[in-house]
């Protein structure tokens, strides 16, 4: 073997022997600090959906159902990405809930209720509506289907009229409830929205309607400009005077046709 060839060995050998260089050093120990950070965070993410699931256990003990409701909601919320089928199971489980509430919010002795009692009535009938407002809402952000058929499987009975209520005034029911769902459902599936939308419309109106058919505009015009013309229709065959959601939902059609010229106007004239 030649001098030459030796001495280059020699040097090969004594340059794998030096300290790597600092910048190589700086890579292995960011690559070493990201992978102890990534696997840090999937252990507290590990645990906080163990704690979550904790929680969501827990809640049957709570006192009040609303308050048992809330947290199976929320549990499920949190869950959605995590384990769909346990959300899930979890937000039927915060339905059952509110719907024993609502059962017993119907039990009546018989006798003809006084207008305190019915202004009793019309207190929890709006508490009950708002829960199952904002459970139905939180589904709808996962799966506008589900949060339907969660509405259909609950039922609140209509609401006795009290004294000073106005004439023509409609307390909100399922129909604005639907109208909701359809609207979140239209940010993902404007066609879905659209049979949503008219299945709750041959029911009647309400004031959800507008918020509808405003999201639905937004996401597909063709369609939006569709469901404003037979709104429209079904409007002409209203008594406007007297009809307080009818004219408000009109209105609004002709405010909404000013700001944007064009689409929804055409279908007012």
């Amino acid at each position: 073997m030649s001098t030459r060839s030796t001495i280059s060995r020699l040097l090969l050998g004594l340059l794998l022997l030096l300290p790597l260089p600092a910048s190589s050093l700086a890579q292995v120990s960011d690559k070493e600090k990201q992978e102890k950070e990534a696997e840090r965070q999937q252990q507290i993410e590990r645990k906080t959906y163990e704690l979550v699931d904790e929680i969501a256990g827990a809640a049957p003990g709570l006192k009040l159902a609303e308050n048992r409701s809330f947290i199976l909601a929320a549990a499920a919320d949190l869950l959605w990405e995590h384990d769909e089928p346990r959300a899930r199971n979890l937000f039927w489980d915060a339905l059952n809930t509110l719907n024993l509430l609502n059962s017993s919010s119907q039990v009546t002795n018989g006798a003809k209720p006084s207008e305190k009692e019915k202004q009793q009535k019309f207190t929890q009938y709006f508490a009950l509506f708002r829960l199952r407002q904002e459970l139905l809402q939180r589904v709808a952000r996962h799966d506008p289907q589900l949060a339907l058929d969660m509405l259909r499987s609950s039922h609140q009975a209509p609401l006795e009229p009290v004294a000073w209520m106005r004439d023509g005034f409609t307390p909100p029911d399922d129909r604005s409830l639907e109208q909701q769902i359809a609207t979140e459902a239209a940010a993902r599936d404007p066609q879905k929205a659209l049979q949503l939308a008219r299945e709750s419309l041959a029911k009647g109106f309400s004031y959800q309607l507008i918020p509808l058919l405003f999201r639905l505009n937004q996401q597909n015009a063709e369609m939006g400009t569709k469901f404003a013309g037979e709104v429209i229709s079904k409007l002409r065959g209203r008594n406007l005077a007297t009809d307080l959601q009818g004219s408000s939902i009109a209105v609004s059609l002709l405010t909404s046709s000013r700001i944007q010229p064009g689409r929804l106007l055409r279908n007012l004239r």
